[in-house]
């Protein structure tokens, strides 16, 4: 399988059960990097107001990245005051110079500092980390890429560590600002809850077999 053509070549899971097994799931390739943006300091600004703001950053990043990705297909995740994707090495240093896009539009417009950083895959691995990859079927129109293994949680403590951090981080200079971010809008409408009030619930298994956990929890 070509690394660039990997995510799309994985196959589509349409029963949501499927995701809580461990084989439905494909190691990313060492040569792919992980991309990531975070705000810093973004529970004060969300306090403060700005969570439209923080929110539109984390999106900004997935647009210019997905614009330059053009017909590639790449896994991605919104995480609300940032962004996660991970991207093939002929993808590195359009998603660098996006990075360095997104963190301008984030201080230029809204006053927010962004974290940027590219982390390789191999990396990870070596730390004994593992990022391994599916493809979810929500709707005729929508697939959202899945993760499990750790290595995303490693990749955010490397991006977040001072001590690790200046390795990963893509600095002003490093390669020239440069991001599409056409089709970025948000669409802000609350959606009132026909009980009054919504409540989300995460879970995150810590130890054993966590696919065992999660089988257990969407049964």
């Amino acid at each position: 399988m070509p690394s660039t053509q990997f995510y799309s070549r994985l196959p589509l899971l349409t029963d949501f059960r499927a995701i809580s097994r461990a084989e439905n799931f494909a190691p990313l390739p060492e040569d792919w990097h992980v991309v990531m943006s975070d705000v810093r300091n973004s529970t004060i600004a969300v306090q403060s107001g700005q969570y439209k703001n923080v929110n539109t950053v984390g999106a900004a990043l997935i647009t210019a990245l997905l614009n330059a990705a053009g017909a590639i297909e790449i896994p991605f995740i919104f995480e609300g005051d940032g962004s996660t994707l991970c991207v093939p090495p002929e993808l590195l240093e359009d998603a660098r110079a996006a990075l360095l896009q997104t963190r301008e539009l984030a201080q230029r417009s809204f006053g927010l500092e962004l974290r940027i950083a590219t982390i390789p895959v191999a990396d990870i691995a070596a730390a004994g980390s593992s990022i391994r990859v599916a493809r979810f079927q929500v709707s005729v129109h929508y697939v959202q890429a899945l993760f499990t293994g750790g290595g995303l949680a490693h990749a955010e403590r490397l991006l977040k560590d001072p001590a690790s951090a200046p390795r990963y981080a893509v600095v002003p200079g490093s390669v020239a600002p440069r991001g599409n971010f056409d089709g970025l809008e948000c669409r802000w409408q609350d959606i009132p809850s026909p009980h009054g009030e919504t409540v989300s619930v995460m879970v995150r298994a810590l130890a054993g077999d966590s696919a065992s956990v999660y089988r257990d929890l969407i049964a």
